[in-house]
């Protein structure tokens, strides 16, 4: 329960976030990762999850908000409310977590195979060698092989092999496979 109650708070990753899509049968993946600053407090990861999950978490709040003021007041001053409420706390989110999110270190790729090949667009290359490497330190975490210092050390080390700011456009770099 203990685990379920941090993921929730904190994230899936404490060392940032995966996002692949479309999850499906198509032709095409688009990968993105997000590595966050090595030796992040737990309040600040749980900030950057919190502003990252705003937009949906906040959308079901205004959900609710609206079945709980019901008729209440007018439809127009519900609204009102709802959105001055949704868009204080997305403001507040992102200034608290401006210089967190300036801090972390991004990478793309796309990949779309094309008659019975693969076309991979983007810096795949980073991107793939930054899952295998948190892979086995997060493995090593568990099995308790390494220490909480060792653990910071390797997140420092993927951390800076990435390039800072923005990922390169997309379309920069094709490789065939």
């Amino acid at each position: 329960m203990k685990n379920i109650v941090r993921r929730i708070l904190e994230g899936e990753h404490g060392w940032g976030r995966v996002e692949v899509a479309p999850v499906g049968r198509t032709v095409w993946s688009r990968y993105r990762v997000a590595v966050f600053p090595p030796g992040l407090s737990r309040s600040e990861l749980r900030s950057l999850n919190f502003y990252y999950s705003w937009p949906i978490a906040g959308a079901l709040a205004a959900v609710f908000a609206f079945a709980a003021l019901g008729s209440t007041w007018p439809v127009v001053l519900d609204v009102l409310a709802v959105a001055a409420v949704y868009s204080g706390v997305f403001w507040g989110a992102a200034t608290l977590t401006r210089d967190l999110r300036s801090r972390i270190r991004r990478v793309a790729a796309v990949i779309v195979q094309l008659e019975g090949r693969y076309e991979t667009y983007g810096e795949a290359d980073i991107l793939f060698a930054t899952l295998d490497g948190f892979s086995e330190l997060d493995a090593r975490q568990q099995a308790k092989a390494v220490t909480p210092a060792q653990y910071e050390a390797g997140w420092a080390q993927l951390y800076d092999a990435i390039p800072s700011g923005e990922p390169r456009a997309i379309e920069a770099r094709a490789k065939r496979s």
